[in-house]
């Protein structure tokens, strides 16, 4: 069974049975610093660490980091910071 993530053309609307209120808390990235994407070729966002985690787990050199959504990135976004 794979996890469920919200595809990036979804947010805000109702996407693998998840509520238009999930937040893009965490992606995955691939060792060359990419965001993986789904079989659909879209960016693969996830509300939970641990769902984030067994994509990480599906390659090696795949890592997760702080979403689009998460507080610390929207913190360094307002600092001028670079996400």
């Amino acid at each position: 069974m794979s996890p469920i993530h919200i595809s990036n053309t979804h947010v805000g609307g109702m996407c693998n049975g998840m509520s238009n209120h999930s937040k893009r808390l965490f992606v995955v990235k691939g060792a060359d610093g990419k965001i993986v994407t789904d079989d659909s070729g879209e960016p693969m966002y996830f509300r939970t660490k641990p769902a984030a985690k067994l994509v990480r787990n599906e390659k090696e050199g795949r890592y997760v980091t702080y979403g689009p959504d998460h507080r610390k990135t929207l913190e360094a976004t307002q600092r001028g910071g670079n996400s």
